[in-house]
């Protein structure tokens, strides 16, 4: 799989536990060179029973055991085996059964990064409260804000909860070990799988926070025209408008009507949205999809049609960057498998060869206990490191807000001319649009704006003139004495200033220099724009979510940006181990468009070994039912039901009584072919029941259930708030708000919480502290608009 060392030299990794979180963080420590060990019962791993299968089921060869447990070393579980391989791993990533039976604590006060994962932490009160995708997509609040107004709730397509906390489960083992060697601290982390969605979701937490306002269901088109999902001749095109310049590219490319004076302004996308919609759809009913794409490139427009799983094999820049590879397995056959969701040359993936059940039971017994010392106790895993973040809008500075909370610095460079686009617009012009406290944008509006103000917390702020070379030298300057880099621009666009990683490794060979364009570095569309809802059509997502009897619908929130982040996260952390190892710095292409295409590889193999290409399943299971959402009492409120076996079903049939208890004898098997008649009988019961009142009981006989959550229940939910979810924090010129913490909890406690910086709010500090300018040539700087607190155009 490539050429060079692996990421991760020397690090081994026990995964003891069920799920797709443990399995993921497993994978990514895996496939970066980390030794894991999967410890599996004498049945294997529940993955392997996932289908599909090239053949008939078989343990080794089910798609989601071929890439989830791709890399790692397979043994089965005895309780000798269990206590031989944490005494010889450095990280141990388990559930909440494994974290008792090992006794977590005890092995992080004997120096191992211990990361215990579970669906809503080791504390509260749904503390092993059963779980499933559903019930988790549900309680995130992304089904209140996906799917059609006037239609019920709608989940996507993939786990998203349980692959972020994988994420972040694999990027703060590497921070507990980063703290290990420094300072010989052990750690005991403990991760919710809900915690870590909600730090995944967009505009909702948020907007209730500053305004008080819901977010609803949009649908495909929603109220706003020329930024949604339309059809064309050949399948479906993401329109987007993207800002005030491209608007009037786009406005060009459709043509008349929309030439006509009254849809000049952007606000006529709101205003006359029926009208433009119309002309869209008319517009691109007989053009092909990849046609529209070309031409909307050309001018700098965000567009991107939606991929299919057979898209994806052929797509022309996935294949350039050879994106999926084959893969050989001794039962499996030649398989192929997406090769990483980052990259950086001289550095190679391990082989993604899943392993046979048991394959590895000799190795096992032959490991030597590792002599590590300390005590979870310490300073915070990053501490010391420094990061530069030039980065925008989300992916990006999520990202960055990360490593904040991880214990790293990080300075967030703006420029005077351009800003972070989160911050809005210097003077809006439509204020009661924009997310400020309570509607009001204020004097300085671009320091008042929710969504810049969440994604930028705890970092230090400077505001430069990058069109001046001293402002130039200054960045520069900053650059050469930091650790890390972050971008999300379009490749090439730091070079004129001598920021790219070219001009920054001549000042600092050690750099690492993290860059996140849509496409990629390379490739033939590497210079595509792209927002979050372009990769999530080009990435598959889209096409696998959708109501059963409809067409695919756009999420709720732009999927591939937090996905995008999270994976950053982990590559930084991997690079800065292998910095400590080689001296060397790195380059890391994370392609936005790969870091989520990477989740598609089940999807994918359905597609290859069935010849069906996987279409939306609305809220459905696979295999079991009643799976679905159900309408309880009051407006818009809903509730979620997944019936995993018989037993449940018939404690339902029993708890719902009338027509349902005399279909309780009902096989699985019956059950799924008679879904849709069992919904309908579900939804007459629920639909006279107190949604908040209902899904406790159901919970209560061990029938995972959970409420449609939207913004308002988020921060008034108990257990959220008895673990210290929630975190009000003072910001200087918005208030005093509530934002979501940490997804985490480092031994026992959150970390701390700081406020976004105002724009250049800390020029003097850095300028003085980093660059030791005097307060004299500080004052001067400012006064010759070198730098500044204030966007060009206020």
């Amino acid at each position: 799989m490539g050429r060079g060392v692996p990421w991760l030299t020397g690090v081994r990794a026990l995964q003891a536990g069920e799920g797709l979180s443990l399995a993921y963080a497993g994978h990514l420590l895996a496939r970066l060179g980390a030794e894991v060990w999967l410890l599996e019962p004498p049945e294997g791993d529940s993955l392997r029973e996932l289908g599909p299968f090239p053949g008939p089921p078989h343990r080794d060869t089910g798609a989601h055991h071929l890439f989830y447990n791709a890399g790692k070393k397979s043994v089965v579980a005895t309780d000798a085996l269990g206590k031989r391989l944490a005494q010889a791993s450095h990280i141990l990533l388990l559930d909440g059964r494994w974290a008792q039976k090992l006794g977590a604590l005890r092995w992080a006060r004997r120096g191992r990064t211990v990361v215990v994962v579970t669906p809503f932490g080791l504390t509260g009160p749904y503390r092993g409260m059963p779980a499933t995708d559903l019930t988790l997509q549900a309680l995130m609040g992304i089904m209140y804000i996906t799917g059609e107004p006037g239609r019920p709730p709608l989940k996507l397509g993939i786990p998203l909860p349980e692959l972020v906390a994988g994420q972040l489960a694999a990027a703060v083992a590497l921070a507990g070990l980063w703290r290990q060697r420094q300072g010989g601290c052990g750690s005991l982390i403990d991760l919710s799988i809900w915690e870590a969605a909600l730090t995944a979701m967009e505009h909702a937490p948020m907007l209730w926070s500053y305004r008080r306002i819901v977010w609803q269901r949009r649908g495909n088109l929603g109220g706003v025209a020329g930024w949604g999902i339309y059809p064309c001749r050949d399948g479906y095109v993401g329109v987007i408008t993207g800002l005030a310049q491209t608007y009037q590219e786009f406005l060009r490319l459709v043509g008349p009507p929309l030439d006509d004076p009254k849809f000049q302004s952007m606000s006529a996308r709101t205003r006359y949205a029926d009208e433009m919609h119309a002309a869209i759809l008319a517009w691109l009913a007989d053009k092909g999809r990849v046609e529209v794409v070309r031409e909307a490139q050309k001018r700098g427009l965000p567009f991107g049609y939606l991929h299919w799983m057979d898209d994806l094999l052929s797509a022309p820049q996935l294949r350039a960057r050879r994106f999926f590879r084959k893969v050989p397995h001794p039962e499996a056959g030649t398989i192929f498998l997406p090769y990483a969701p980052f990259r950086a040359s001289g550095l190679r993936w391990r082989p993604p060869l899943a392993p046979l059940l048991g394959q590895h039971q000799r190795q096992a017994r032959k490991l030597a206990p590792l002599q590590l010392t300390g005590s979870p106790a310490g300073p915070l895993p990053l501490e010391g490191i420094r990061v530069l973040e030039m980065a925008v809008v989300w992916a990006g500075p999520l990202c960055g807000r990360l490593l904040v909370e991880a214990g790293a610095e990080v300075i967030k460079l703006e420029t005077i001319r351009r800003p972070d686009l989160m911050r809005g617009p210097a003077r809006p012009l439509h204020p009661a649009e924009g997310v400020y406290p309570r509607g009001e944008p204020g004097k300085d509006p671009w320091n008042r704006h929710a969504y810049f103000n969440d994604r930028n917390r705890g970092k230090v702020g400077v505001c430069l003139n990058l069109d001046d070379e001293r402002g130039r030298e200054l960045a520069r300057a900053i650059a050469s004495r930091c650790d890390v880099v972050i971008e999300n621009l379009s490749p090439g666009a730091l070079a004129p200033f001598g920021l790219d990683y070219a001009s920054l490794r001549r000042l600092r060979e050690d750099i690492i220099y993290l860059s996140m364009p849509t496409q990629g570095l390379t490739g033939p569309e590497r210079n595509y724009v792209g927002y979050g809802a372009t990769n999530d059509l080009t990435s598959g997502l889209i096409s696998l979510t959708g109501y059963e009897d409809g067409h695919p619908q756009n999420a709720g929130i732009n999927v591939s940006d937090p996905v995008a982040a999270f994976h950053g996260f982990v590559a930084v952390l991997a690079a800065l181990h292998h910095r400590a190892v080689t001296g060397r710095g790195l380059h890391i292409d994370l392609s936005q468009r790969e870091s989520i295409a990477y989740f598609m590889a089940p999807y994918v193999l359905e597609y290859l070994w069935t010849g069906r290409v996987p279409r939306p399943m609305g809220n459905g299971h696979p295999s079991w039912a009643p799976h679905g959402v159900y309408p309880c009492r009051g407006d818009d409120r809903w509730i979620v039901i997944a019936v995993r076996d018989d037993r449940e079903w018939q404690r339902l049939c029993e708890m719902a009584g009338g027509p349902l208890l005399m279909l309780s004898s009902l096989s699985q098997d019956e059950r799924w072919a008679r879904r849709e008649e069992l919904d309908a009988l579900i939804g007459q019961w629920t639909s006279s029941q107190e949604r908040d009142d209902l899904w406790p009981r159901l919970v209560e006989v061990g029938i995972p259930a959970a409420p449609v959550y939207e913004g308002p229940s988020l921060y008034a939910d108990r257990h959220l708030r008895a673990r210290g979810f929630w975190v009000a924090v003072d910001h200087p010129s918005a208030g005093r708000r509530v934002y979501p913490g940490t997804p985490w909890r480092w031994d026992g406690r959150r970390m701390p919480q700081r406020p976004a910086p105002n724009l250049g709010q800390h020029n003097a500090l850095v300028l003085s502290r980093l660059l030791g300018l005097s307060p004299q040539e500080i004052e001067r700087l400012e006064r010759e608009g070198v730098i500044g607190a204030t966007p060009l155009g206020a």
